[in-house]
């Protein structure tokens, strides 16, 4: 204890009780009563022997709430108690241009998309227009005797694709946001073994929990899966089935969405791998799986099927014996810890889309997922007046991504790309600024634009990169 905080909350009260030689802290999340631990030791200065503390927590709930942000700005909200039950009731829903999201078991239902939890524990998702994709969300385990430069799976593998028991518990049931976890069992191999050229008899028992949710008004489906990795030498990977066959895959990268065939060209004594890096997203069939971080994915089964890759252990920065490499890539050392045992947890989510290369509104639902609200609690008086909202820069345009936002110099310079643009696009950017000038990459000036109430917009090039500096109104 220190100061007036006992476990990350702070006293509201305490008493002393010397018949059951008890002392009692009352804590709560934020305390406005005074408090002196000079008090408790006043209270206890004639006590003697053993004395048993309790420390009793307020209850806490928590709870969704629909609020609006401005672009790259900010607001605030102050949470307060519900006069009544018919009040709470009352400003149920969800947002007003959104249908509130239904969960019901092994269901939820936002209006735009219906996935439902499967016995076998992957999920079947309804999209708009009728179509339903079965299979979403089956994990494959198999073996991996390469190294960090190149995948190798065993002569003998044993790829675990079935688990041994399937569970499926409800966690929110709506109306803004609904959820259930699917619990599954696998038994994996527990490492590779080299002589052999194959995976050991012995096994580890690993659970993985794959959270399925929709929220309001979202048209992607969310999952995140978490399982502790007991195991070494070994690929896991997450299937999605495509609604329609691919012949090809499309796949966010350094400042541009790139296509790429099924197969790949091998060389220099390596075989080729058809599995590429993505970073916002990758999509094929007319499926785009949404991603957090760069995730590694390949098109399988003649390009009926997209695997992700969750999880790669490997034990050797290079391997001399690496049966997809004819010579080494570098010095064969140890790296145990390249076997990322622990708890490991990958969110991604799923949109299905129309057509065959993904369109514009796959890039923003992209940048939409993985730019998450950031929040910070307040800690000024309760009766305060929380601050007004604040709006920040905004940039609209089909295809138009924003990737950088810095300040030089007292400005504010951003950079554009047109990432998924197939032909001219127009980029719009509003916020509190005067000026607006295009610079090149080293910041140098290029044009100065048109600024009118805030507002600027330019024509973009297909891939077009735009860097401009911004002056805040002074």
């Amino acid at each position: 204890m220190y100061g007036r905080v006992l476990f990350g909350q702070e006293v509201r009260d305490w008493a002393v009780a010397p018949q059951e030689r008890t002392l009692t802290f009352w804590v709560t999340r934020r305390a406005d009563v005074p408090f002196d631990i000079g008090d408790v030791r006043k209270a206890l200065r004639d006590a003697d022997g053993d004395w048993r503390v309790r420390i009793l927590a307020d209850p806490r709930r928590t709870v969704a709430a629909a609020v609006h942000v401005p672009a790259l700005g900010l607001t605030s909200i102050h949470p307060s108690p519900a006069a009544d039950a018919a009040a709470s009731d009352a400003r149920r829903g969800a947002p007003s241009n959104a249908q509130p999201v239904r969960g019901d078991g092994r269901v939820l239902d936002n209006g735009l998309l219906v996935a439902e939890a499967r016995d076998d524990g992957t999920i079947s998702l309804r999209a708009p227009g009728g179509v339903v994709i079965e299979g979403i969300g089956r994990v494959v385990d198999g073996g991996d005797l390469g190294d960090s430069y190149n995948y190798a799976p065993p002569r003998t593998d044993r790829l675990i694709d079935t688990p041994l028991d399937v569970r499926i518990d409800a966690v929110r049931p709506g109306p803004l946001t609904a959820a259930f976890d699917i619990l599954r069992t696998y038994r994996w191999p527990a490492s590779g073994d080299a002589a052999a050229d194959a995976r050991t008899h012995a096994t580890e028992d690993v659970k993985v929990v794959t959270r399925v949710e929709l929220r309001a008004g979202e048209p992607f489906l969310r999952m995140r899966v978490t399982f502790d990795n007991r195991c070494d030498d070994h690929r896991v990977r997450l299937h999605m089935p495509l609604p329609r066959m691919a012949s090809s895959s499309f796949a966010e990268g350094q400042f541009a969405v790139v296509e790429r065939a099924l197969t790949a060209e091998g060389g220099f004594g390596e075989k080729p791998l058809p599995t590429y890096p993505a970073s916002g997203f990758v999509a094929a069939g007319g499926l785009a799986v949404l991603l957090d971080h760069v995730t590694e994915y390949e098109v399988v089964e003649d390009g009926r099927e997209m695997a992700l890759t969750v999880l790669r252990s490997t034990g050797f920065l290079s391997r001399d014996r690496n049966a997809y490499r004819d010579q080494p890539a570098g010095p064969q050392l140890a790296t145990p810890n390249g076997q990322c045992r622990g708890q490991r947890s990958v969110a991604l989510a799923v949109l299905p889309y129309e057509g065959e290369r993904p369109p514009h509104t796959v890039i923003q639902a992209a940048e939409h997922f993985r730019h998450d609200l950031l929040t910070a609690e307040g800690y000024g008086p309760a009766a305060a007046t929380p601050p007004a909202p604040q709006n920040g820069i905004e940039v609209t345009g089909e295809g138009v991504a924003l990737t950088s936002l810095r300040e030089r110099d007292g400005q504010l310079e951003i950079r554009l790309v047109a990432l998924g643009a197939t032909s001219q696009t127009t980029a719009n950017v509003t916020g509190a600024f005067t000026d607006a000038v295009r610079v090149d990459l080293l910041g140098n000036p290029v044009e100065t634009l048109n600024v009118t109430d805030g507002a600027t917009a330019i024509q973009m090039r297909p891939s077009e990169i735009v860097t401009m500096r911004l002056t805040p109104p002074r």
